[in-house]
């Protein structure tokens, strides 16, 4: 009996050790993750801090603004588009009409 206490004794400490094992072995997994994950961190601060990296909400914000100045320049290019037109339709009149004075004047006088 206490041959039997002493083998459960036994395999009990080495399923213990073995379970330590295990555990430190997943522990410095971790901490060698935590280590390369600070490390990648520190690296992303630095790029933000430098300027290489932007945040989404400044990104989108600049996106919004430039879309609203290109709507205006639109806007604006197609207003001058239609007051070139009606320019360019009064030198139209305006020459038309004058070839048909030269051509009343040049009747009269001939």
């Amino acid at each position: 009996m206490l041959s039997t206490k002493l083998i459960n004794a036994i395999n009990h400490s080495t399923s213990l050790d073995d379970n330590l094992q295990h555990t430190r072995h997943e522990l410095e997994a971790a901490r060698s993750r935590n280590a390369q994950l600070e490390a990648e961190a520190k690296q992303h601060a630095e790029s933000i801090a430098s300027g290489v990296l932007l945040k989404k909400a400044e990104v989108d914000a600049t996106m919004a603004q430039l879309r609203a100045e290109l709507q205006e320049a639109r806007k604006e290019r197609e207003a001058s588009d239609k007051a070139k037109r009606q320019v360019e339709m009064e030198v139209e009149n305006l020459t038309s009409a004058l070839f048909e004075e030269a051509n009343t004047v040049s009747l009269i006088v001939a």
